[in-house]
């Protein structure tokens, strides 16, 4: 079963499963080259490197490719962290 994405002005508005594709809207066969980036809805799509992208986390992370980065890395300890905004910075989750 193939799954393929509705895509309107670059936008994911819809995702499916089916055996045939779809016949009417600018449907994107999701397909084996992309199998990291399996889009949902809000995804966006990039037609010149046919790679789906999801929504943008955070105002300040940046995209590399299909994959959005924080400007500070995520520390590497035995901790967990979530993403602050206002600091743009990790905080350590107690």
């Amino acid at each position: 079963m193939n799954k393929y994405a509705d895509v309107i002005n670059g936008l994911v508005v819809n995702v499916i499963e089916s055996e045939i594709p779809p016949m009417d809207g600018n449907w994107i066969l999701v397909g084996p080259d992309n199998p990291e980036a399996v889009p949902t809805i809000g995804y966006s799509y990039d037609a010149k490197t046919n790679k789906f992208i999801s929504p943008k986390p955070f105002p300040s992370w940046v995209l590399n490719d299909t994959i959005w980065y924080s400007p500070v890395p995520y520390p590497n300890d035995d901790k967990i962290y979530s993403w602050d905004e206002a600091t743009i910075s990790w905080k350590e989750v107690t």
